[in-house]
């Protein structure tokens, strides 16, 4: 979405203004920061503090103009004001008595986890109210049904117990490329099937193919054997074959069919 040069003038008026604010109380000296206007989803704004840049929704600050001129410019503003007035509430509160006194470390077993850098913490919120902006909370409350675009979900029955398991479009990616990297773990490693998906033609493990090489190798003979087989077998059917032909385990076929299937597609 295009923001017009006039809504760019008023927000950096804001942001100028809120500098100005912030120098004359702290006695610090700030940059103006680039501001970017590509920011997509539901987030209406985000600030690096170590590339010093503000980036805004734009779609979220035509919608809520002035909401969002007076909220979340200054958010923004404060999360960079907070690294250089105080860089140590970026430091997972282990420099910050004030920050550390909530997050203490807590023990999970034998090992300690350290505290999450508190971003919206007493610092940041009293910078806001330096700024003049009396609510403080972390979130907004804008409409984001035209941003938000929900990912793809995909479902799959477990082949042991018949559970629908529902999974997003990484873990569906993970299984298409390799069908036993998950698994439902109620059933002791059950195979995960997806839901409405075209059963593969019958595979024939025990076939009398002239595929068996016994010279080389034993890398070099999986190839030979992937290589003659691949148009012929699906995955099950060629591990069969290395199991088989190659004396190999369930576990190292997989390692060898996962390699071959790199190496030749």
């Amino acid at each position: 979405m295009k923001i017009s040069a006039q809504i760019k003038q008023r927000i950096e008026t804001k942001l100028r203004e809120g500098i100005a604010t912030i120098e004359r109380h702290y006695k610090c000296k700030l940059e103006m920061p680039r501001i970017l206007y590509n920011l997509g989803g539901g987030t209406a704004g985000r600030a690096s503090y170590t590339e010093w840049y503000i980036q805004l929704n734009p779609i979220l600050l035509m919608e809520n103009l002035e909401d969002f001129i007076v909220r979340t410019v200054p958010h923004e503003l404060a999360h960079l004001a907070t690294d250089r007035i105080y860089p140590e509430a970026h430091n997972r509160g282990e420099n910050d008595e004030a920050a550390g006194m909530f997050r203490m470390m807590a023990m999970r077993g034998r090992r300690f986890r350290r505290p999450k850098r508190e971003l919206h913490g007493t610092r940041w919120q009293e910078i806001m109210r330096v700024l003049g902006v009396s609510d403080v909370t972390r979130c907004h409350q804008y409409d984001v049904s035209n941003v938000s675009r929900r990912k793809a979900r995909h479902q799959y029955k477990c082949s042991g117990c018949g559970t629908v398991l529902t999974c997003g479009p990484k873990v569906h990616k993970q299984l298409l490329a390799k069908p036993d990297s998950r698994w439902h773990t109620s059933c002791r490693g059950s195979r995960l099937v997806l839901v409405g998906a075209q059963p593969k033609a019958p595979v024939v493990t025990v076939m009398a193919t002239p595929v068996q090489p016994t010279a080389g190798t034993k890398q070099a003979r999986a190839h030979t054997i992937y290589q003659a087989l691949k148009n012929q077998y699906d995955r099950d059917g060629i591990i069969a074959r290395f199991k088989r032909d190659l004396n190999m385990t369930p576990a190292g076929a997989s390692t060898y069919y996962y390699n071959c299937q790199k190496m030749f597609g």
